[in-house]
């Protein structure tokens, strides 16, 4: 195998790696997040309800 393979076959295993990691951590902080909006959206719902 050429250098050039190896480092490029590393380089793709390396980002396949760090997008999983990133996929995860959002999918991790996401529920706070949807819970903060729907939170919002129920405060904007009661507002719009009294006018």
């Amino acid at each position: 195998m050429a250098p050039e393979m190896g480092a490029m076959f590393l380089s793709l295993i390396l980002s396949r790696y760090i997008f999983c990691q990133i996929k995860s951590y959002i999918i991790q902080k996401l529920p706070k997040y949807f819970y903060i909006a729907n939170i919002s959206l129920r405060i904007v719902h009661l507002y719009f309800d009294f006018f």
